[in-house]
């Protein structure tokens, strides 16, 4: 095997890498005109957002809302903490942890803590799952 072989087979393996990946593994490119919600969140809670009778997306989706909250994690910058965020966001049941929070919170405010530049992601709790009924 050549060099030349060797570097074939590896713009091949590196091409089928980048199309098989979701888009989440991908850089997020600052000239691109996606909005802070979709580059800071899970799919699943943009799509939330973005719908418009969002309690029937929470039901298809198993996603828990209370009283017209979410419960999700926001992970921010180190400099920052989360409790800034509580008063400023009306958080609600949350636990906080060095840089992460986990707390329910509005719809249309977590739209606008995503467009805070502290803010790294948000996404939705994991769920332990049995394999058993």
């Amino acid at each position: 095997m050549t060099i030349e072989d060797v570097k074939h087979l590896l713009i091949i393996f590196l091409a089928a890498g980048y199309i098989f990946c979701p888009n989440s593994c991908h850089a997020i490119d600052p000239n691109q005109d996606e909005s802070l919600v979709t580059q800071k969140t899970t799919p699943v809670i943009a799509s939330l957002l973005a719908s418009k009778d969002y309690t029937q997306y929470a039901k298809v989706n198993k996603i828990e809302l209370k009283d017209d909250m979410v419960k999700v994690v926001i992970i921010v910058n180190e400099e920052l903490l989360p409790r800034d965020f509580v008063s400023k966001y009306d958080l609600k049941e949350f636990k906080i942890r060095k840089n992460t929070a986990n707390a329910y919170i509005k719809l249309d405010a977590l739209k606008k803590i995503c467009e805070e530049p502290g803010v790294i992601f948000v996404r939705l709790p994991f769920k332990l799952r049995t394999l058993f009924k």
